[in-house]
């Protein structure tokens, strides 16, 4: 992409793409990538997101693990039942408001 907000969020951290220099705007959004994302953001404006955990057992080994503490812990996203997060599945856009919004509440702190 040549979009400049996407590439400021890549040069901050924020965005990594989805490999091979990548972008994919038109791709799915999943869980995982607006957990990631949250935490990303938060850490750019200053907030320790380290020794965080979370109780999601279908995390463990997958790439969002270590983004997730923060984010779960602070309210701003949930699992789906039964310790389980769903980090593949689909962001519905419902999801990705009420995340957000909740992001937001936290982040203006």
């Amino acid at each position: 992409t040549n979009d400049k907000a996407v590439l400021a969020a890549n040069a901050l951290g924020i965005i990594q793409g989805v490999g091979n220099n990548k972008f994919d705007p038109d791709g799915i959004f999943t869980r995982a990538q607006i957990a990631a994302i949250i935490n990303r953001i938060a850490r750019v404006l200053g907030v320790d997101t380290d020794g965080y955990s979370h109780s999601f057992s279908d995390v463990v080994g997958h790439w969002v693990d270590s983004e997730l503490g923060w984010p779960s812990s602070v309210g701003i996203i949930n699992g789906v039942g039964n310790n389980q997060f769903s980090p593949d599945t689909e962001l519905t856009t419902e999801q990705a408001i009420a995340i957000t919004y909740r992001a937001m509440q936290v982040l203006k702190q």
